[in-house]
């Protein structure tokens, strides 16, 4: 949800993201994609969108009429058994110039 803004980002499972006012309760903006999107997340000012799939992130720009790619950042997700061996603990690697485990 946006701070700024009456605004909140919703995924599919149609492949969508959906830019949503919530004071009007209309979709001001829809992208569809090629891949099946995992998540997404909006920067307070409503101006950025972060969107993962199962092997990139994408940082996009909020546009007037459409959404637009800045940066696409590859990653690797592993999942590893916890010490305690009662849970799954999930790694993201991103490549910023080197792997970095988040």
């Amino acid at each position: 949800m946006c701070v700024r803004k009456p605004l909140l980002v919703t995924c599919s499972t149609d492949k969508s993201v959906r830019l949503w006012n919530y004071n009007d309760r209309t979709c001001e903006l829809t992208k569809y994609f090629a891949d099946e999107i995992f998540s997404v997340a909006i920067h307070p000012t409503g101006l950025q969108i972060l969107v993962g799939f199962a092997d990139k992130l994408r940082l996009m720009t909020v546009l007037m009429e459409d959404m637009k790619t800045v940066k696409e950042l590859g990653i690797k997700v592993r999942v590893c058994p916890c010490v305690f061996g009662m849970c799954v603990c999930v790694c993201v690697w991103v490549y910023v110039g080197g792997w970095v485990c988040s």
